[in-house]
């Protein structure tokens, strides 16, 4: 299946296997990231893979991209790419620990069963963490439940922590939520490392699931 067909099946404009277009989706975007950051880190291309599948598969759920040619789809997945991992480059260079940049955008109500299963995949790494860290259970739950209220609604910090302004206060509480949330969300990724080395977790159903830990780095302040 060619990258173009696989685009044009995921959008629903033709006939397919979605789940195999999206594999075959997802192998080029490995491939691509190997060609354009030989040197990079598994960890680092895993995420920037992640990410970008992400992106493009919520761009995918709008409508088929605006070509007809084989190069023009694979250029467009290419420079989702290379703006994923400009965009990381410059966020591993800043050294405020709770700025970051939005993964992608979170996904309509009618978004396609594959961004369905990496909901499902990233709740299947809480629910492994939680056995994994028993004591954080709560602390687990209560954090990723607020991390998709803040990625997936106009709520915001000052909302979760019931202030009216953002005062002194206000900012030393919303930093310690975020610091809570960025230390969950390290242990979700811990343990997605863990059932992927493991082969628990299918690649692509991994990659959701770190595409969806990655979405909910979004936050608004």
């Amino acid at each position: 299946m060619s990258i173009l067909t696989a685009t044009r099946v995921i959008a629903g404009v033709e006939e397919g296997d979605r789940e195999g277009a999206a594999a075959q989706l997802l192998e080029f975007v490995k491939a691509s990231a190997r060609k354009l950051r030989p040197a990079a880190s598994d960890d680092a291309r895993d995420e920037a893979v992640a990410e970008t599948l992400w992106k493009v598969l919520a761009k995918l759920e709008e409508g088929p991209l605006r070509t007809d040619h084989e190069g023009g789809a694979k250029r467009y997945v290419q420079v989702a790419l290379e703006h994923t991992l400009h965009s990381k480059h410059r966020q591993s260079r800043r050294e405020a620990p709770l700025t970051h940049e939005v993964a992608a955008e979170p996904p309509e109500d009618d978004f396609s069963q594959v961004l369905h299963d990496a909901e499902a995949a990233a709740e299947r790494v809480l629910e492994a963490s939680v056995v994994r860290w028993p004591r954080s259970e709560s602390v687990l739950r209560e954090s990723f439940a607020e991390m998709v209220e803040l990625a997936g609604s106009d709520r915001t910090a000052a909302d979760l922590l019931g202030v009216a302004e953002m005062d002194a206060d206000a900012v030393r509480a919303r930093d310690a939520l975020f610091k809570r949330h960025e230390r969950s969300r390290r242990k979700l990724l811990g343990t997605l490392a863990d059932l992927r080395s493991m082969g628990e977790l299918e690649p692509l159903t991994a990659d959701l699931a770190r595409a969806y830990l990655g979405w909910l780095k979004r936050r608004k302040g």
